[in-house]
């Protein structure tokens, strides 16, 4: 099961949409809505999953989240991936998009040793108001940062939107409002609840290689 990324709190100041399931500069949304998402242009899409049918925000349930990164999943090439059709809920206040994400699996994380370099099709929620940036700095950033799947031995680096903007993500049945707390978060920086896990202690590794190794 992929860790996902929205269950981490910062424990400084606030900086990330990922807490919160919102996009920025849109208004956050507990209730559910009478017309289905729809596309960009407004009108309603044949692609909405049926677990988000009649929501207004795609983080009130874990099985629409699931329904989502799977019908990202589905697209294999990064050609495909990127032109999935985004997806609105709530008046455009949250947009899902697909990108194309860079995942590092590791052999044996106590050593960092790298298994396989690869690229995966992932659901991420779009950022109007961020351009996409490098997840692999020094800085203590909450949206550039890896993302980590403990379970699978995975550093994960999100892909960014079609247009540039950037995709908070991989999105995942951990996103959802109200999912149960674990030991660890999957956001690789210091200072946040649940905490980083040890896996993150090979970002380094991750960033260093290079794809299809």
């Amino acid at each position: 099961m992929l860790a996902f990324v929205a269950a981490c709190q910062p424990t400084g100041p606030a900086s990330t949409d990922a807490t919160t399931g919102t996009s920025t500069g849109a208004p956050t949304t507990t209730s559910l809505d009478t017309g289905a998402p729809t596309t960009t242009d407004g009108t309603p899409t044949t692609e909405t999953p049926v677990e988000c049918m009649d929501l207004s925000s795609p983080f009130l349930a874990a099985d629409c989240l699931v329904a989502l990164r799977n019908r990202c999943l589905a697209a294999t090439d990064e050609a495909t991936c990127t032109a999935r059709e985004p997806l609105l809920f709530g008046d455009g206040g949250y947009i899902i998009r697909c990108g194309w994400a860079k995942v590092v699996t590791f052999a044996d994380p106590a050593t960092c040793a790298v298994e396989s370099v690869v690229g995966r099709c992932e659901a991420g929620l779009e950022d109007t108001l961020l351009g996409c940036g490098n997840h692999c700095n020094d800085e203590n950033s909450l949206q550039f940062s890896l993302r980590a799947d403990v379970d699978a031995a995975e550093l994960l680096e999100m892909g960014c939107a079609s247009n540039g903007n950037y995709l908070d993500g991989p999105l995942g049945a951990r996103s959802a409002v109200g999912a149960e707390p674990q030991e660890f978060g999957t956001v690789c920086i210091d200072g946040v609840k649940p905490p980083a896990p040890p896996l993150c202690d090979c970002a380094s590794a991750a960033c260093a290689t290079e794809w299809g190794e």
